[in-house]
């Protein structure tokens, strides 16, 4: 299973074959605009539609929002993957925050990954 996270730096859709060329099952795309409706291949999240998190199946993986999200980790999404292999999945774009220094970077993951400590272990 190949799961490729790239920072795309915006215009996925214009970059998306130098991606597709390494046959990936899912990519987490951070700086991703907003394209297409959310479908069970593919999950956006953020608040401004030309930079935000995407997540993709390339395959036959279904992607869904677990129910345990918290909107307080902008983005750091649990995810339910389910097809082939069922797993979860945990997308991060993991970025500053200039209110609150203990959420800057790793912070934010740190915190994120406490919070969904039992989404990591089970399925």
């Amino acid at each position: 299973m190949k799961i490729i996270s790239w920072n795309c730096k915006m215009a996925y859709r214009k970059k998306a074959k130098f991606i597709s060329r390494y046959c990936p099952d899912l990519v987490v795309v951070p700086e991703c605009e907003c394209f297409g409706d959310q479908t069970l291949k593919r999950l956006w999240f953020g608040d401004n539609h030309k930079k935000g998190l995407g997540i993709f199946s390339y395959l036959d993986f279904e992607l869904e929002l677990n129910w345990i999200y918290d909107p307080s980790f902008r983005y750091v999404i649990p995810i339910n993957v389910t097809g082939s292999h069922k797993f979860n999945l945990i997308a991060i774009w993991a970025m500053n925050d200039s209110d609150d220094v203990r959420k800057r970077y790793i912070g934010q993951v740190y915190s994120a990954l406490n919070y969904y400590r039992g989404f990591r272990k089970t399925n």
